[in-house]
């Protein structure tokens, strides 16, 4: 292994409905990082990711509603966005080598 990239996702569940451009932006606001903001987007930032590199993304499963995720629901919902019913956070992993990783 040559280099390891990670980044944060967030993956959001709505009612039933889709968030505004103005409920979006508040979402994209309290989501994002306070002191890195740059470090936040819809795509994305880890890069191209080659043939020869390894992606994993290790999170809670899908029937599982984190602490995590209902105090994020619990903030949305404070901040009107009553759409959010579940938010739960990942990592991404991309581990770089020199060639593709075998079991």
């Amino acid at each position: 292994i040559t280099g390891v990239r990670t980044e944060f996702r967030y993956n959001v569940e709505m009612a039933n409905r889709e968030l505004t451009d103005a409920e979006r932006i508040k979402l994209w606001w309290l989501l994002s990082e306070t002191f890195e903001p740059e470090q936040f987007g819809a795509a994305s930032l880890l890069g191209e990711v080659a043939e020869e590199d390894f992606l994993v993304e290790v999170g809670p499963r899908l029937t599982f509603t984190t602490a995590w995720s209902s105090n994020a629901v619990a903030v949305c919902h404070a901040c009107g966005l009553d759409a959010i019913r579940r938010i739960e956070r990942s990592r991404r992993y991309v581990f770089s080598a020199e060639q593709p990783l075998t079991e």
